[in-house]
């Protein structure tokens, strides 16, 4: 859960400062790697649901 709230707040900041840099390609990028960061930790194999499953 930690993972996941560290990469929402990267997130957060990567897109505000994309946003006030005048640069729309920036930001898009940046949303984009986003979007990937997150699917990944929380997708049905991914590094949330591994750790869940060893946690049973």
């Amino acid at each position: 859960m930690l993972a996941l709230m560290a990469t929402l707040w990267l997130a957060a900041l990567t897109l505000g400062t994309a946003a006030f840099s005048d640069r729309p390609l920036l930001c898009l990028v940046a949303a984009a790697l986003v979007a990937a960061g997150v699917g990944v930790l929380t997708r049905g194999g991914g590094l949330l649901a591994r750790r869940r499953a060893r946690e049973g």
